[in-house]
Order: structure tokens, then C-alpha cells, then sequence
């Protein structure tokens, strides 16, 4: 897959796009690497000798998936932290009205 993408001085990438952008160097993504891409895309580097992507060979091994329902169950529970200082204020302040 192409993308275009925006480099530092180290290679590593800052920006990227789907369609070519004045500034934006045109680089080729292997199909295995997408999702990773897609997901880290500030870990990879662009090596502008020889023209090619770098993936890092440190990256996480979490999907999506696992990181959706990670993000839900932290919801869920801060709303319900949030339900029950709700219910804790409405109780301490009906007894202060009393």
C-alpha cells in the first residue's frame, strides 16, 4: 500500500496521508505492517538512502480488539465511580438539609 509521509531528522514518522501532499514523501507500506502502521505510526522510520520503510521490531503485540475492550471496561467503571459519588453527594447533602 502507498501512503505519503512527513519525516525528522531521525526518519521517524510525523505525519502521513492517503493522497499525495506537497512536502510528503511517497513510500510503500508491505501489507503485513498496516495495522501496526495504523496503530504506531510515529515507531516506524523512513530511511531516505535507501528509500524504504523501516518497521521497529519492539511494537506491542495487543490488537484492536484487546485494546476496544480494555477502553470499555475502563468506561464502565468510571461510570460507575461516577454513580456512586453521585449517590454519595445526593446522600451527604440530604443530610446536611435535615
Amino acid at each position: 500500500m502507498f501512503i505519503y509521509v512527513k519525516y525528522d531528522t531521525d526518519g521517524f514518522i510525523t505525519a502521513y496521508q492517503n493522497t499525495e501532499v506537497e512536502g510528503f514523501t511517497k513510500v510503500f507500506v508491505l501489507k503485513a505492517w498496516v495495522n501496526n502502521f495504523f496503530q504506531y505510526p510515529s515507531k516506524f522510520r523512513y530511511d531516505a538512502d535507501k528509500k524504504v520503510m523501516l518497521q521497529p521490531g519492539n511494537l506491542p503485540n495487543v490488537s484492536l480488539s484487546e485494546l476496544s475492550e480494555k477502553q470499555a471496561a475502563n468506561d464502565k467503571s468510571i461510570d460507575q465511580l461516577t454513580e456512586g459519588l453521585t449517590a454519595l453527594s445526593v446522600s451527604m447533602a440530604t443530610k446536611e438539609g435535615e
